[in-house]
């Protein structure tokens, strides 16, 4: 189905009401459009939110070459950015950037301000993933392990770099994510990151958003249908079942793989944000106030 739908409302300069939060997936190099696409798409749907710049859960060290934080350094700096504003905020966590927001979300503390959390690919069982990174990581590939740890910074020396994962894009230069033994000894139980799941879902306006092409995570539709069963929560097809009055919801993006790809990026996700919370709505009563 082709989603063109564009929202576009006259809004007044102090229309300063509402605010989004992206968090970056595993080993993002800095404006990867897989999320920097997010803000883009929806500031042109919906004229006068605030969308922040993708939070990164890694840190560059060359061009080339990204350093994969633990979990609960990714939790504090999401944490750290939710806190600093009283602004309504939605939340998009993009593949295992929904780890540590469920991990952040679901800790018991309240965090008022928070209206809805969308979770784009996140990984179901965080063991699972955990073996996904480890059987991608090299040890020594023809010197890229050497060839990541000697651009380590000064302030990074003591990390201990147990191993690379290289990336080879069907255009460019390949790129490379390092992995530490912090980061792996990081990942939360995968009862741990269901038990954080279904409390997110429970205390916020959830959404959880599966590819339908989805070859990378196991957020598949399937399994995706299947744990929303365990947390109530109903999945559709047809983004004209979204509904607003629903707190919490699935969606499957029919032929979406795991980056969505720039339509779905720039088109689809607005159109499930003005489905799934009232961003619409304020628009419109700020342009007709």
């Amino acid at each position: 189905m082709a989603l063109q739908e564009r929202l576009s409302f006259w809004v007044p300069e102090n229309y300063d009401q509402s605010r989004v939060i992206v968090v970056d997936g595993f080993g993002q190099a800095p404006g990867d459009r897989v999320t920097h696409d997010i803000p883009k798409g929806l500031t042109a749907s919906f004229p006068g939110i605030n969308v922040d710049t993708p939070i990164a859960t890694a840190d560059a060290i060359s061009d080339d070459t990204t350093l994969q934080l633990p979990f609960d350094e990714q939790a504090q700096k999401i944490k750290d950015t939710m806190t600093e504003s009283d602004m309504p905020t939605h939340i998009y966590a993009y593949s295992q950037g929904g780890i540590a927001v469920a991990d952040v979300l679901g800790s018991g503390e309240d965090f008022d301000n928070v209206e809805t959390v969308t979770f784009v690919g996140t990984p179901l069982d965080t063991e699972r993933e955990q073996e996904r990174i480890a059987r991608l990581q090299v040890s020594d590939m023809g010197g890229t392990f050497e060839y990541v740890e000697t651009q380590l910074p000064q302030r990074l020396a003591s990390i201990a770099l147990q191993g690379v994962v290289r990336f080879q894009p069907k255009v460019g230069s390949p790129r490379y994510v390092g992995i530490t033994d912090e980061y792996l000894a990081s990942f939360p139980s995968a009862d741990q990151h269901f038990r954080n799941l279904g409390q997110v879902s429970q205390r916020y306006h959830t959404t959880l958003v599966s590819a339908g092409a989805e070859e990378v995570t196991d957020c598949s539709p399937i399994n995706a249908t299947t744990v929303g069963k365990s947390i109530d929560m109903p999945f559709t097809h047809d983004p004209r079942d979204l509904d607003w009055s629903c707190q919490r919801q699935g969606f499957v993006i029919d032929g979406a793989n795991h980056r969505l790809g720039e339509h779905h990026r720039l088109v689809t996700v607005p159109r499930i944000f003005r489905l799934r919370t009232r961003l619409a709505e304020r628009a419109l009563l700020a342009a007709i106030a």
